[in-house]
Parts: C-alpha cells; structure tokens; sequence
C-alpha cells in the first residue's frame, strides 16, 4: 500500500468524531471571507464610479471642460476603489489569516490523537504574542512567495511579452520576427506551465511552518521558516503530489456540498502528511503531542 494512501485512509480514521467540528470551522471560515466580500463590494458600489456613469453622458457633450470633469471622476473612483481594495486585503490579513492559521493547528492537533475544541481555531487570537505571531507569519511567507513567483515567471513574462510586441508590428519586413514571436507564444505557454510546476514543488519548502508553529507557541517565526526548508528537503514534490491526488475531489466543489467533505479530509490528510514527515526529522526526538 502507497505512502498517499496510508495517509488518507488515517486522514479519515483521525476524524471519525470530528466531522461536524470540521464543518463548523469551515462555516467560520466560509462566513467571515464571505461578510468581508459583501462589505467590499457594498463599498465600491457607494464610493466607486460605476461604468454606467460614464455611458451615460451624451456623445455630443464635446466641450473639454466635460472630459476633463469625466477623467477626474474615472481617476477618484480609481483612487476610492484601491482604498477599498486594500482594506478588504488587510481585514484577511488581521483576521481571515491568524484564523486559517488556527484551523492548521486545530487540524494538527486531531492527527496526533487530541481531542482539541472548536475554540481551539482561534488559538491565535487569544493572547497579543499569538496574534502577532501569526499576522508577521502572514506577511513573512506572502513576501517570500510573492518574491519567488517574480524569480520564477519573470522569464516566460519576458518572452510572451516581446513575442507580442512583436506581432502586434504588421511590417512585413519583419516577417522573419514575427514568425519567432509566433514560436515564442507556444514557448512561453510551455514555460509557464513549467514555472508553475517548479514554483508549486519550490514553495512547499515552507509547507511545515504553520503546523511547526501551532505545535510550539515558543517558536519564533523565523526558526519555524528555517525549520521547514530543512524538513521538507527532498519531500517537496512529493508535497505537491500529494495535493494534486485530491484534483478530483476538488472539482466535486464545484457543485458547493462536496466542499463539506472534501475541505476536513485535504486538511486532515495534509496534516496527516506533515507529521508524518516532521516526526521522521526528529526522531529520536519526542513530540510534546
């Protein structure tokens, strides 16, 4: 029997009594993302232009003075709607991610045999050092992402973007370019793809910091980084398999109801994998679980 398959089956035996504590979580989770979406889109419908504003002044209405009152509202509204935007991005922050990060821990708790309350998901609210644990590891692991995606699509952006400058240009004299640019698009379609596979594998270096850091409420953010990358050594696409063996049961969200099921058992069994690969770093050391 398959390593994958051991996991998940366990995934499963972990969470017989802890089915509804899943799906509640995942209510939580799935109402607040929801009511800070809603306020969103409230606000940009008050304070944000709407594009029908604009349609609706006359076509002959030529005088400059009307463009120049159109540009102003079109650059306010843009203005009013990256304020909003940026809110909503750090209501997640403060929020929406120290409680994802209690769901980690509150999941990782269950595959070491504990019996953890619903509470325990917002562990990271509890006192201001968890908080502020969690919200620098946000931002830690977001910058890094974020740094790493630039170094990986830089590449493939670069070529797609010169092969589409260069057959935007109709002169025929430059048909010998606009045949490379051609063979450029499907190149940088095949790079990208490739970028995201090796992107997808490469991040799973930081995979193990947020279960490392619900396990020791002592362990600085950095340490669980650093932690992690060493773990995860040779595990990385192994990680990524693992995820992309769920591909069907995600699709099954589509219909929304699987998503009640699917989302306690990737979770379950992602945690599942990430002890199973912290305890053979540490061995012969203990866990305090």
């Amino acid at each position: 029997m398959g390593l994958f398959t051991i996991l998940k089956r366990n995934a499963r035996l972990a969470m017989r009594g802890h089915w509804a504590g899943g799906i509640l979580i995942l209510l939580i989770q799935l109402g607040a993302s929801g009511l800070i979406s809603v306020l969103q889109q409230i606000a940009i419908s008050i304070f944000v232009l709407k594009p029908s504003t604009v349609n609706s002044i006359p076509f002959y209405a030529t005088e400059q003075s009307s463009y120049i009152q159109i540009l102003g509202d079109v650059l306010i509204s843009s203005r009013a709607e990256w304020v909003i935007i940026g809110t909503a991005t750090l209501l997640q922050l403060l929020l929406i991610f120290p409680l994802s990060l209690g769901v980690i821990r509150w999941y990782f708790r269950i595959v070491y045999g504990g019996n953890p309350s619903i509470t325990e998901a917002f562990h990271f609210f509890e006192t201001p050092k968890a908080y502020g644990r969690a919200v620098w590891y946000d931002i830690s692991i977001g910058i890094r992402s974020m740094l790493w995606a630039v170094l990986f699509y830089a590449l493939p952006s670069a070529v797609i973007g010169l092969s589409v400058y260069y057959l935007s240009i109709g002169d025929e004299s430059l048909r010998l370019q606009r045949m490379a640019a051609t063979a450029g698009v499907f190149f940088s379609v095949l790079m990208f793809l490739t970028a995201t596979l090796l992107y997808g594998a490469f991040i799973n270096r930081y995979a193990l910091a947020p279960y490392l850091i619900g396990a020791d409420d002592e362990m600085t953010v950095g340490k669980a980084i650093k932690t992690s990358i060493q773990y995860t050594n040779g595990f990385k696409f192994s990680l990524m398999w693992f995820s992309l063996s769920f591909l069907g049961w995600f699709l099954l969200c589509v219909f929304f109801f699987p998503v009640f099921y699917v989302f306690p058992y990737y979770m379950s069994a992602f945690a599942l994998y990430a002890r199973y690969i912290i305890d053979k770093n540490r061995q012969p050391e203990q866990t305090d679980w």
